[in-house]
């Protein structure tokens, strides 16, 4: 949902979870099949990154268990993710195995 009091965590055991904070009720809980590291959301849709440099695109409607989206593997984890304030881009940051840092910038129309 998108009213401004819900919490998505992600964890190293591949779990999306979303929180409502005024009812204290975790309502949404998704695999992710990987170690998944970072999380961005707009209270419709959520992204996730992790160690194999996938990002994934997952609906927030119950019952939705698989991605709608996912890019193809980057070579690099997928380190942070932020959503511009309109919602039409999404950047990855990278991180390689090497130490080096890159980002990647999508459109998310």
């Amino acid at each position: 949902s998108n009213t401004g009091y819900d919490v998505t965590t992600v964890s190293n055991d591949g779990r999306i979870r979303t929180f409502d904070l005024t009812k204290g009720e975790n309502f949404l809980d998704l695999a992710a099949g990987e170690d998944v590291s970072c999380v961005e959301t707009d209270g419709d849709v959520i992204f996730t990154g992790g160690s194999r440099g996938v990002v994934k695109l997952w609906e927030m409607q119950e019952g939705e268990k698989k991605p709608r989206l996912q890019t193809k593997a980057m070579g690099a984890k997928v380190s942070g993710l932020s959503l511009s304030r309109d919602g039409s881009w999404l950047v990855a940051g990278l991180e390689t195995s090497e130490g080096k840092d890159d980002i990647i910038v999508y459109s998310t129309s």
